[in-house]
């Protein structure tokens, strides 16, 4: 056993010489290599640690894997570590196959008959399976040290390994690998364990071979149906265990060394005797059978299951002759004792030996010749040195001093001392692993994933709805800068900025007269007003001047006149004789006067006159009423025309009038329509534009989301999940260290209790002197 001394040097990178205590630095020697110590040369195993284990002292081992004895650093329990060997270490198919072993024992877990995996996986370029170590002895070496095996103690043993196999079994595997190489006998409990599960297969794997596998398992117990790829199951195993129990009760296997190279065609073609009965002639009847039927060569002759087999071992073993695992112990334990009284020849049974019944003859004739008394006190000396023997034997066996004496102190008050000093380390031990704080856990999430503690959102939000959500958000915004850019315009205000554009006053209602009707009003009213500026009156007015500038020249007149030559000439007026006027006291010809001062001395040509004059201020006041009317009708057309709600309009080369609501409402339909194909065009290239600019991911985190192992989850979840895996550490981590706390404790406990001469035992604790006496008196009850 590996001290703790020796571990705390290991743990430093030293290790000691067991032969010189020179001190080897691990780092400078291959591990698992046997060095030379360069003191003494004497031959050292140098450790390896993996994980938390030192792999410090071979086992044995094979082509799947190397066994090392280990210790854990933490706990100081021992472990079994199987490795695989140097030259596969980096063989991917056995890596997966070792790492399958330990998975399939930790599926199947513990069970009184099987050593359980306790850790596999990989570390420090090894693949590695741990099993709790087992301080026992393996069954071929169990059987080849005592030839063989009584027929008890054989169904003694399979009964356990049938057990072992059910619990197998039962938890959907087949164990395929059944030797004497896999079976430890503990013979301080009388208990068998199986172990190794290289072979394990799911049962519907091996209920459905394929016949490229390779043909594994040891060829003395592999069943025929392995051989020639048929389906596996309980029959497979019940015929494995056949072959074994013949093992255990011959000592040899059914099949000799020399049938090895053959074993498959003996197996499939070879004639096998009719029964086991002649090889062997020291069983019963009932046993020979009991394994003809296990080893049939046809399964459906075998017994169906393992539970059938189980019920027919249990009908054998009631009268099996010889003794089970249990008192064989007691006779080992005699044995050892009559050995260091007699120097090594000790018999089966203390009591009822021949050679005791030979000393009770010699004694009897020593009664007779010498006398009762000396004989009896020579035979009591002898049954008391003989007894001092196994309390020596037993004491070393315990660890005890074989006169140990009886507790000092109660157990209540040892128990009392136990509790005291444990209640003390776990003061110390809780002031050092304080309760988990959650509070301080999530603010370290929390700022290292960039949220604020303070305010942990937690949304209910599912992570298939982001899309949806995203896109609300996206509707959302475009919506609010639509508006923002693109207010809409109320048709009212809309109309009244058209209605600015065109110099139309508001409201402006459809006209209440036509065209037509407008031009009569207009042409009435010019009519009106050219009456009126033009009447009757002031044409005859008119005329009257007219013709008062046409008046003839009065007899006795003093009148001035030109002649056609310009000639002026002044008198009174005289009448006219002839052709000539009168002037003065001159004649003036009447033809050499121009033709307007001839018409004011000629009355018929002054009528004429009178009437062309009359005639000219009727033409021209007729002409100048109808320029009036045309000019009012120029000048009030447009006045009366918007008036009446109509509005001029250009085509082409031609002037129109047209109502003024319609072009109102053509005009706002036409601005309406510009606005929302304005509004739309906008919105097409801000939709284009939010979208691109749009961050998704900042939006979800604003959501109350963290991106984590490559995907969204809320805050409040992630630091849930963090918190509880890091106090699911933290906790494990304190159970981990109160678990190596509690167990050096125990040692601290045994010790207490040791000092004390008190033994653990499966009652609890008694004394130790107590615990010798009825181990003794099993012996000699």
């Amino acid at each position: 056993m590996l001290k703790k001394q020796q571990l705390k040097l290991l743990q430093q990178g030293n290790l000691k010489c067991s032969n010189c205590s020179f001190v080897l630095h691990l780092a400078d020697y291959e591990e698992l290599e046997v060095a030379t110590c360069p003191e003494c040369m004497a031959p050292v195993f140098i450790p390896l640690k993996l994980k938390n284990y030192y792999l410090y002292s071979p086992l044995g081992g094979g082509g799947m894997g190397s066994v090392y004895k280990a210790v854990h650093e933490l706990t100081f329990e021992y472990f079994a570590i199987k490795i695989l060997p140097r030259q596969h270490r980096n063989n991917p198919s056995m890596k997966s196959d070792l790492l399958l072993e330990g998975e399939i024992g930790s599926i199947i877990g513990t069970a009184p008959n099987i050593v359980d995996v306790v850790d596999y996986g990989e570390d420090n370029d090894e693949t590695f399976i741990a099993f709790p170590f087992v301080q026992g002895t393996r069954l071929d070496i169990f059987v080849s040290s005592s030839e063989s095996l009584s027929e008890k103690l054989a169904l003694d043993i399979l009964l356990q390994i049938i057990e072992a196999e059910l619990h197998i079994v039962n938890c959907g595997f087949l164990y395929r690998d059944i030797k004497p190489e896999n079976i430890i006998i503990v013979e301080q409990t009388s208990t068998a364990k199986l172990l190794d599960f290289g072979l394990t297969l799911p049962l519907s794997q091996a209920q459905t071979p394929d016949e490229a596998d390779l043909l594994e398992g040891s060829p003395y117990y592999l069943p025929p149906e392995r051989i020639v790829s048929a389906p596996e199951g309980e029959h497979s195993e019940v015929y494995s265990l056949g072959m074994l129990l013949f093992f255990m009760v011959a000592g040899t296997t059914y099949f000799s060394k020399s049938d090895v190279q053959q074993i498959i065609g003996k197996h499939i073609r070879a004639v096998r005797i009719a029964t086991v009965a002649n090889r062997l002639k020291q069983c019963s009847p009932e046993f020979c059978q009991l394994v003809d039927k296990m080893i049939k060569r046809n399964p459906n002759e075998r017994f169906r299951n393992l539970t059938d087999l189980k019920e027919a071992i249990q009908e054998v073993y009631k009268d099996a002759s010889g003794y089970t695992l249990q008192q064989n112990r007691k006779t080992v334990l005699a044995n050892k004792a009559s050995s260091i009284l007699t120097g090594g020849i000790a018999n089966r049974h203390i009591q009822k030996s021949v050679k005791d019944r030979i000393l009770t003859i010699i004694v009897i004739i020593c009664f007779v010749l010498i006398g009762v008394i000396s004989v009896s006190v020579m035979y009591n000396r002898y049954q008391a040195r003989q007894r001092e023997a196994i309390k020596v034997e037993i004491a070393r066996q315990l660890d005890i001093p074989p006169d140990i004496p009886p507790p000092e102190k109660s157990i209540d008050s040892v128990e009392k001392i136990v509790k005291m000093n444990f209640k003390e380390l776990m003061l110390d031990f809780n002031k050092a692993h304080p309760k988990f704080d959650k509070k301080k856990a999530e603010i370290k999430f929390a700022t290292q994933y960039g949220f604020n503690p303070k305010h942990i959102k937690s949304p209910t939000i599912k992570e298939e709805d982001f899309e949806k959500v995203i896109q609300a958000e996206i509707d959302k915004k475009i919506k609010q800068e639509s508006s923002r850019l693109l207010t809409d315009v109320s048709k009212d205000d809309l109309r009244e900025k058209v209605a600015r554009d065109l110099n139309i006053k508001l409201p402006c209602e459809p006209p209440k007269k036509i065209i037509d009707e407008i031009n009569e009003q207009l042409k009435h009213d010019a009519l009106k007003k050219a009456a009126g500026k033009f009447s009757v009156a002031k044409e005859k007015h008119a005329v009257q001047k007219r013709l008062k500038s046409l008046k003839l020249y009065k007899e006795g007149e003093i009148i001035t006149i030109k002649d056609k030559n310009e000639n002026e000439m002044t008198g009174i007026f005289k009448g006219r004789i002839a052709n000539n006027i009168l002037l003065g006291g001159n004649k003036v010809p009447f033809s050499s006067l121009p033709y307007e001062t001839q018409v004011k001395f000629d009355k018929k040509l002054c009528e004429a006159e009178r009437t062309s004059a009359r005639k000219t201020v009727h033409d021209e006041f007729e002409k100048k009423r109808a320029d009036f009317i045309e000019n009012y009708i120029k000048q009030n057309k447009e006045k009366l025309y918007k008036q009446y709600g109509y509005v001029k309009i250009q085509k082409h080369s031609f002037i129109q009038w047209v109502p003024a609501s319609e072009i109102l409402e053509a005009k706002l339909k036409h601005e309406m329509k510009k606005n929302v194909e304005n509004k739309s065009t906008a919105t097409r290239y801000l939709k284009k534009k939010i979208i691109e600019d749009f961050d998704k991911d900042k939006f979800i985190k604003n959501l109350g989301f963290v991106k984590y192992n490559g995907g969204w989850i809320s805050q409040r979840a992630l630091l849930d999940l963090l918190v509880k895996r890091e106090k699911k550490k933290y906790d494990a981590d304190v159970a981990e260290k109160l678990k190596v706390l509690k167990n050096e404790f125990k040692n601290t406990e045994k010790d207490i209790y040791f000092e004390n001469n008190y033994l653990k035992t499966a009652d609890g604790w008694r004394p130790a002197n107590e615990v010798l006496e009825d181990e003794l008196s099993k012996i000699y009850h």
